[in-house]
């Protein structure tokens, strides 16, 4: 049952940054083979949630690309036309510049462009004169690396009229330039908006420039008037948006009259009523006077005029006594509030309830500026107006209701971090905010929820906060601990750390602290099982612990939380099991994920009781599941209701509850796992079953349903389904304690894999499970007292190696590979095995003859030169157990040493990784081995197969390094007492292979094009010299070429044709080749003749 998900581990730094800086160094050097996209792309991705730990280094990653991108600015600038390797240059250089700025956001890389007095026309001539080439769409990361290089120019602090020529038109005025180019780029969809609009807005905010502010407002109200383009009234109120926030409040006159357009864009145009309305509370505008015709000039100077008498609250913290010189609430009240802010309150309320994201966080912290300004009698009534709106049932809301959630508690938490929420009103909101974090459909209300604490804390005194401080911790502790989402858990860690901090306050907060950290939480199966555990040695913490296992993450809608609740409830009870025993159970819900966390929880707590040995509360659970009612298992989900059920009986089932019949209180234990576990469709209940019935066989003796599940898989109308699952629990059984029918279980495994039986199974997954379950059942028997004989112990390891021979294909591709990474598991483990109990066996030598020993480590050999990756990888993990294991090196000696040790040891040294699934690292070191003799002919034989493959990350570095190592053998031997292969070996053992598999297109088709590559790689052209080498290659070109009209196999035929036109450049072969040639030119396929 353990199948609990973890999440990524957290970064620590720039591990990426030699990698990084040498790429980079390359393409800086007009590398043009390295595109930064692909390079730098992924490595600045994985810093997307972390990108403050790029901070360091951020400067020589910026400036010297910055640099480039202005020297080739100042080059292309200079010439009419720009070459495609300039114009690649620059939209590789904006790219990656936009990467930056998308992974550490546009304010940390704008001030690294140059920004001295002579860059303003540089960036202005290549803005304008090259206006055709920066329209183009692909030029869209330019356009934003211009404009963002432009807002950072415009603030220089010189006059921009200083900037302009000699009686120059009104139009070519340095401000009017930047004005329009804003203008232009501030109609395109893409990110350059986004920094026109930034471009715009600091050109406004200038003191040479607040005179055109007017001009500006008429120009946007114009424009929407008139229709704009969504794209650019997006832009218009982004530039409205950042006046409001960065141009201080003597703006926010003129920018009110757009405001009120309604203009129909609600993230925007809620960021620029927050900014206006919050800019009301010390309006001084420097041209008040000149805009005294806007109709809300006396509602503001009004407004104001009681503000500036009001203290700035945001800077008072409740109870600390600073609030008393403060007016009551009561004088508060009696403050003119005029009537268009209600209708901005009421605005900024509905807005948070907005199914967007952002308009929500707009809206919150736009309520939170105007509250700011509103006596605090108003704050109060906006804290109840949110304290009212969400519905009482948090764990499962409609989506409307969890907008409201999310948007009441980032208001809340806005309010608190201002210090605007009264000492009054701290019980409501810590009673409602404590609900909504354990609301378990929406992670953005768990969220917001500990920002809300967080914020109450930090603003808060302890005074006011202490009879809260306990119900507040215990909420961040669990979520923090059992929360879904890492996110979450890490704001409810990061709230409680700060809740501790600030109060001093929390009981065990400091050791609490330690457990549940902001690493320690960032993986979840650690929050559950490691820090879980830890909190519950506190007693004010073991309870509500245990309560929220059981009321939310044993309900959760994901099976892995429910599997990790019920893990985590077992370690918590374990802490004192006296006290904490079995919970009430909910097996007869009607919610199968209740059921199903019920079912996990029994099991996991009876595993408690097992290890500390209480048998009779251990009983008692296994009882319960007698209260499970049969229609469970067929269910929607039923899988997991069975799968558990399998668990827990596997978990709780002793001596005792195995001799009780099935009655009321006493579940019936076969029927859950013969007729439901093992007969189920789903491979992991027939595993969770085949666990719970080897616990069984190892209480009692199970042989008469061994025999029936022998008949069953023997049966002639068998499912594959059920020969899967019973191939599986043959193999699981104790047999070290009973005798189980091993017998007849091994007769029947041995016979589902050999091909000439009649009870060969031709389920691929039967045949994995059987090679699998006789391996453990050597495991658990050899060295016993119910050893197996000589001669059964010779079938089982024969029987084994057979399944390297399995290639079986169907439309799901080679499931044979499954049979033969069994084989490679099975082959090391009983190896293994039977080495380290040499000294026990006697006679070792009819137990594991010689050439099945050799012929097992071959087997693996050839299986590492496979062309599937993951087999390769399989192949040299056990490859590395049999040279490596202690139990093979000590026991392993004389006739029984492993072939060619010392050349193994070489080529895959024990502290070196072996990546053997990297085709580059792995063929270079394979044929060498070829001089070691006992493994000659079947790793030739893998090495031919791979060369097969289409796969060029296999095929490529094996047909080099094939090449590399024939065209270094001796044409024939130099010695007769040399082990040392000759290139006329290696033609002998090519044309034997031929021979013997003349039909075999499986065989044949491999074999020709390894002749094909060896021709390819000038091996062949060395033994036309030598007599016997001719003698070869005439035989190598009728094995392609006699029979060739005879041929119907299209791909054995295009390769045996290749070898026949290969052969014609050779002398010795030509005139003969020639003749089998025109075979091909005359063949019945016309598609031959046309490719000969």
């Amino acid at each position: 049952m353990d199948d609990a998900a973890s999440d990524d581990l957290q970064l620590s730094g720039f591990g990426h940054e030699e990698e990084f800086m040498n790429v980079l160094k390359s393409f800086l050097d007009e590398n043009t083979q390295i595109n930064p996209l692909t390079a730098v792309g992924n490595d600045l991705d994985e810093y997307q949630e972390q990108p403050y730990l790029l901070d360091p280094f951020l400067n020589k990653m910026v400036e010297p690309v910055v640099e480039e991108l202005k020297n080739v600015i100042r080059i292309v600038i200079e010439y009419e036309e720009i070459n495609e390797q300039k114009t690649t240059r620059l939209y590789q250089l904006a790219t990656l510049m936009y990467w930056y700025s998308k992974t550490r956001g546009m304010k940390s890389i704008v001030p690294f462009f140059p920004h001295t007095v002579q860059d303003l026309p540089l960036a202005l001539r290549f803005a304008e004169e090259k206006e055709v080439f920066l329209s183009k769409s692909e030029s869209w990361g330019l356009r934003y690396v211009t404009a963002m290089w432009l807002s950072l120019i415009c603030m220089i602090p010189f006059d921009l009229a200083r900037f302009d020529e000699p009686d120059a038109q009104f139009e070519r005025l340095t401000a009017n330039r930047l004005d329009s180019i804003g203008k232009r780029y501030l109609t395109y969809p893409g990110i350059e908006r986004e920094s026109a609009a930034m471009l715009l807005a600091r050109l406004y905010m200038r003191t040479d420039m607040l005179a055109q502010v007017p001009n500006h407002i008429d120009w946007a109200v114009k424009r929407i008037q008139e229709g704009a383009s969504t794209f650019e009234v997006i832009g218009i109120m982004q530039i409205a948006a950042i006046l409001m926030k960065a141009g201080g409040a003597g703006l926010s006159l003129g920018e009110r009259k757009f405001v009120d357009e309604k203009l129909n864009k609600r993230h925007d145009s809620t960021q620029v009523q927050n900014q206006v309305n919050s800019s009301f509370g010390n309006v001084r505008a420097p041209w008040e006077t000149t805009q005294s015709q806007h109709s809300e000039c006396a509602y503001i100077q009004l407004f104001g005029l009681h503000l500036d008498q009001k203290l700035d609250r945001a800077l008072v913290l409740p109870g600390t006594g600073a609030e008393a010189g403060c007016d009551s609430a009561d004088s508060e009240y009696n403050v003119p509030i005029p009537e268009s802010m209600e209708e901005v309150v009421e605005q900024l309320i509905a807005g948070v309830q907005d199914q967007d994201t952002s308009v929500r966080y707009s809206s919150a912290k736009g309520i939170a500026r105007v509250a700011s300004r509103l006596p605090e009698a108003f704050s109060d009534e906006i804290v109840d107006v949110h304290g009212t709106n969400p519905d009482d049932n948090t764990l499962d809301l409609p989506p409307a209701a969890e907008m409201t959630w999310h948007g009441a508690c980032l208001s809340c938490a806005e309010l608190a971090r201002f210090g605007m929420i009264s000492a009054s009103r701290v019980k409501d909101v810590v009673g409602w905010i404590c609900k909504a974090g354990y609301n378990r459909n929406e992670t953005g209300v768990r969220d917001s929820a500990s920002y809300v604490l967080w914020a109450l804390v930090r603003a808060q005194s302890v005074e006011i906060l202490s009879p809260y401080l306990l119900e507040i911790s215990i909420r961040l502790i669990t979520t923090s601990l059992f929360d879904r989402e890492v996110h979450v858990r890490r704001a409810a860690s990061a709230a409680y750390q700060e809740a501790v901090g600030r109060t001093g306050a929390i009981p065990h907060g400091i050791d609490i602290l330690r457990a549940t950290d902001f690493y320690a939480v960032s993986i979840r199966r650690n929050a559950f099982l490691v820090a879980t555990p830890q909190v519950a040695t506190y007693e004010e913490y073991r309870r509500p612990l245990i309560v929220h296992i059981m009321d939310t993450t044993l309900k959760h809608w994901d099976p892995k939380m429910r599997a990790l609740g019920s893990q985590a409830l077992g370690a918590v009870c374990s802490v004192d099991l006296n006290t904490l025993g079995p919970q009430r159970p909910r097996l007869r819900s009607i919610d199968t994920n209740e059921v199903h966390g019920a079912l996990l929880s029994i099991a996991e707590v009876s595993k408690a009781f097992k290890d500390q040995g209480y048998e009779n509360e251990r009983l008692q659970c296994f009882k319960q599941l007698s209260a499970l009612p049969s229609a469970a298992f067929h269910k929607f989900r039923g899988d997991l209701i069975a799968e558990a059920a399998c668990y827990l009986v596997a978990e709780s089932i002793s001596l005792t509850a195995v001799g009780l019949a099935p009655a009321d209180g006493v579940p019936n234990w076969r029927y859950i796992i013969l007729d439901n576990g093992l007969k189920h469709q789903n491979e992991a209940v027939q595993i969770a079953a085949s666990s719970a019935l080897s616990v069984i066989s190892g209480l009692m003796d199970c042989g008469q349903e061994v025999q029936a599940f022998v008949r069953e898989f023997q049966a002639k109308n068998a499912g594959p389904i059920t020969q899967c699952s019973i191939s599986r629990v043959l193999g699981v059984l104790a047999y070290d304690k009973f005798d189980n029918g091993m017998g007849v279980a091994i007769e029947c495994l041995i016979g589902g894999l050999t091909k000439n039986n009649e009870t060969y199974s031709k389920s691929i997954e039967a045949r994995r499970n059987c090679i699998a379950s006789l391996s453990e059942i050597i495991a658990k028997t050899l060295g016993s007292l119910r050893a197996l004989p000589p001669l059964i112990f010779r079938r089982i390891y024969a029987t084994v190696l057979s399944g390297f021979e399995d290639y079986t294909v169907d439309q799901r591709g080679d499931v044979g590979s499954w049979v033969r990474m069994a084989t490679l598991r099975a082959i090391a483990s009983i190896s293994q095995v039977v080495f380290r109990n040499r000294n026990r066996i006697e006679p070792f030598g009819e137990y594991l003859p010689l050439d099945l020993w050799h012929q097992a480590i071959g087997g693996v050999l050839r299986q590492g030169v496979e062309r599937l990756d993951n087999v390769r990888a399989v192949a040299g993990e056990q490859l590395m157990h049999l040279i490596w294991s202690d139990d093979i090196r000590s026991h392993a000696s004389g006739l029984w040493e492993v072939p060619g040790l010392n050349q193994l040891e070489k080529a895959f040294p024990f502290d070196q990784s072996v990546p053997w699934n990297v085709g580059e690292w792995l063929f270079p070191r394979v044929p060498p081995l070829l001089d070691i003799s006992a493994y000659r002919k079947v790793l030739l034989l893998g090495i031919i197969t791979s060369l097969a493959s289409r796969n060029e990350s296999a095929q490529l570095p094996l047909a080099d390094a094939l090449c590399a190592y024939a065209n270094a053998l001796p044409i024939s031997h130099e010695s007769e007492t040399t082990d040392k292969w000759s290139l006329l070996g290696l033609m002998d053992s090519l044309l034997e292979t031929g021979r013997a598999n003349t039909s075999a297109n499986s065989i044949m088709i491999p074999l020709l094009k390894t002749i094909d590559i060896l021709f390819g790689g000038e091996v062949l052209g060395r033994l036309c010299s030598n007599d016997d080498g001719v003698k070869r290659l005439i035989s190598a070109l009728e094995l392609a070429g006699k029979g060739a009209e005879r041929l119907k196999n299209v791909e054995r035929i295009t390769a045996a044709m290749k070898v026949v036109v290969d052969f014609v450049a050779l002398a010795p072969t030509g005139s003969l080749a020639s003749k089998y040639v025109e075979l091909f030119l005359g063949h019945r396929f016309p598609r031959v003749s046309f490719l000969n």
